[in-house]
C-alpha cells in the first residue's frame, strides 16, 4: 500500500480519478480512505482548482473538466429520455416561423425531430444542428459564427452575441449543460 502522505502526486491523481468516476470528492471521505489529515486533502484539492480540474465546495470539490462532459459522450447518453423530450419540443414548433436552437446533444434530437416538410427558419449557434437541417426542403437555416466550443458544440463569443441582438425569434430552445443544487 502506498503512503499516500509521502506523495502527493500518486494522492492528487487518485483524487482525479475519483472527480472523474464519481464527478464530486468529500473531504473527509478521502481524508480517512487515503489516510492523511483533511488539511492535506484541502490543500490537494486548492492545487487541482488552481489546474482547472476541480471547483472547491463546501466540505470537497466538484469536477469542472470531466470526459462525460464532452459533447459526443453526452450525445450518447440518456438517449431515450432525450428522444422524449426532443419529440416534445418538435411537436411545439410553430410552422412558419422564426426559431432559435441552441447547441447541444438533446437539441440536436430536437433537430432531428422536426418534420421533414415543416416551413421555417431555424437559427443555430451549432454546427451539427445547422447541417442536419440543411437537407429540410422548406427549412431556411441561419448559422450563427463565432469560436466554436468543442464541449457543447456550438459557436460562442462576442460574434454570434451581436448577430443575435439583430434577430427576432417566435421561439427558442435552449440547452443546459448541467445542474447544480
Amino acid at each position: 500500500m502506498l503512503d499516500y502522505a509521502a506523495f502527493p502526486q500518486q494522492r492528487q491523481s487518485l483524487i482525479r480519478q475519483k472527480l472523474r468516476d464519481e464527478g464530486r470528492v468529500v473531504c473527509a471521505d478521502l481524508s480517512a480512505q487515503l489516510q492523511v489529515s483533511e488539511h492535506t486533502i484541502r490543500r490537494d484539492l486548492q492545487q487541482l482548482a488552481r489546474e482547472g480540474v476541480c471547483k472547491k465546495v463546501y466540505g470537497g470539490a466538484v469536477s469542472i473538466v470531466t470526459e462525460s462532459g464532452s459533447f459526443s459522450h453526452r450525445a450518447r447518453e440518456s438517449s431515450a429520455e432525450k428522444t422524449a423530450i426532443a419529440a416534445g419540443c418538435a411537436r411545439r414548433v410553430k410552422e412558419g416561423g422564426c426559431i432559435y436552437i441552441d447547441a447541444g446533444s438533446t437539441n440536436l434530437a430536437m433537430a432531428k425531430a422536426l418534420p421533414v416538410q415543416l416551413k421555417l427558419t431555424v437559427v443555430t449557434n451549432s454546427p451539427l444542428i445547422a447541417v442536419e437541417l440543411m437537407n429540410y426542403p422548406h427549412c431556411e437555416v441561419i448559422m450563427l459564427g463565432g469560436r466554436l466550443q468543442k464541449q457543447t458544440g456550438g459557436s460562442l463569443g462576442v460574434t454570434p452575441q451581436q448577430q443575435l441582438s439583430h434577430i427576432w425569434f417566435d421561439q427558442a430552445f435552449l440547452g443546459g449543460c448541467a445542474m447544480d443544487a
